[in-house]
């Protein structure tokens, strides 16, 4: 598969979507460190080392992106929605991808593999949340056919301003 992000044409062949491996940890804390701004999460969490973000996400867990030289673009994660049994046929997912690698089929790829899970799985549904000032990620979310299920108004006060929070949902 070759991708083009005409921004800075990155050219990606053989991208291959899989399990977090040992080696990927330094470059998951990069993009996880790097992406997330006021713009797109509530909370911004960073990642001091690899025991810390390893003891969130272990080896085998979740799904990354990465190119022919291995290089990590992107993950995806995902867990049941709650710890209750009842809730064992969702999975809440959260998208991280390099700048970089932005708008290049990385994350289509991700949110691809992890729908295929869900249904190798026997999930009904993936959900997932995004700020109203994010308007990248909607519009993302909504081309993989996410529908919005809840519009929490002015759910959070980020940098002197009130911002909604959207929960969207893709039905298997």
């Amino acid at each position: 598969m070759i991708l083009y992000n005409l921004k800075e044409l990155i050219i990606v062949k053989n991208l291959t979507i899989r399990k977090i491996q040992k080696e990927d940890y330094p470059q998951l804390i990069a993009i996880e460190n790097s992406v997330w701004t006021v713009e797109n999460t509530p909370g911004i969490v960073h990642y001091n080392n690899t025991s810390e973000y390893m003891s969130r996400y272990p080896i085998g867990s979740n799904f990354v992106a990465v190119d022919e030289n291995n290089h990590v673009l992107g993950v995806l994660q995902y867990e049941n929605a709650t710890p209750l049994p009842t809730s064992n046929k969702t999975l809440s997912l959260s998208i991280a991808v390099s700048q970089t690698a932005q708008n290049a089929g990385a994350g289509s790829a991700l949110m691809n593999r992890v729908k295929d899970y869900a249904r190798e799985h026997n999930y009904r549904k993936l959900t997932l949340r995004a700020l109203g000032s994010n308007a990248r990620a909607l519009a993302f979310y909504q081309k993989h056919q996410f529908v919005i299920e809840g519009h929490l108004k002015d759910e959070f006060y980020i940098d002197g301003k009130f911002v909604d929070d959207y929960l969207l949902s893709y039905f298997l």
